[in-house]
């Protein structure tokens, strides 16, 4: 069974790829879901530290970074779950399209 898949990403043009997953939905007779993904971090080059900063820093340091990059993964994922139920909002009020919807980490 086909299915036409809408990848979003918040960007303006998010409207417009609805919009025309839903016209293809429709012509094709095929289910419509929404994706979105969020990139994984690009790792990072370790870096040698140790002398830049005082003793028992480093560890506080990296604390302080391991704890902002949970926050910013938490952030990422509730900002890319609004996403997806806007479109989906967006896609069941101007098309009655009841679209399912997926979130994913990786690349495209």
């Amino acid at each position: 069974m086909s299915k036409i898949i809408a990848c979003i990403d918040g960007s303006l043009a998010t409207n417009t790829v609805c919009d025309y997953a839903a016209w293809f939905s429709d012509k094709l007779n095929s289910p419509l879901q929404l994706l979105h993904v969020i990139d994984k971090p690009k790792a990072k080059a370790p870096q040698d530290l140790s002398g830049a900063i005082g003793l028992g820093s480093r560890e506080t340091l990296l604390n302080e970074l391991v704890e902002l990059e949970e926050r910013k993964g938490k952030i990422e994922l509730e900002h890319g779950q609004i996403l997806l139920r806007e479109a989906k909002n967006y896609l069941l009020e101007k098309f009655s399209i009841d679209a399912q919807s997926f979130q994913r980490h990786g690349s495209l």
